[in-house]
């Protein structure tokens, strides 16, 4: 087992165990297979958010392999007008700007914010 999934496993029991010494009772496994559910189904919307809000952050995924030798380089293989329409739309939203190889300067904080967006829908809408 890789070293990531086990300690990914080994933070689940843990997470676990502390909801149900703290949610008492006979519902409290349910409760948490329900809380399981929720958080996956808010990582999806995220995911899905976040490649639409911010798919310049997985471009590089579809690199050639000079477009990757270029990017190693320092160079930006995107066109000239995507990185400033690029970069408007982020400093709109309050992140900086891509490096200059295309590479975004501020880590997970823009899917920390499609997280906070999708968690604020869910809990502001009234369930019908």
């Amino acid at each position: 087992m890789q070293r990531h999934k086990k300690h990914e496993l080994e933070k689940s029991s843990k997470e676990k165990e502390l909801f149900l010494q703290e949610h008492k009772g006979e519902d409290a496994k349910i409760l948490y297979e329900c809380y399981e559910d929720f958080n996956a189904l808010v990582n999806r919307y995220t995911d899905a958010l976040h490649v639409k809000l911010f798919s310049e952050e997985s471009d590089y995924m579809y690199d050639s392999n000079v477009d990757a030798k270029n990017r190693a380089r320092g160079i930006n293989p995107m066109s000239e007008e995507y990185q400033i329409k690029t970069n408007l739309k982020r400093v709109s939203l309050g992140f900086l700007p891509l490096a200059k190889d295309g590479t975004p300067n501020d880590g997970d904080k823009t899917q920390a914010y499609c997280k906070e967006k999708i968690l604020t829908l869910l809990c502001k809408k009234k369930i019908q």
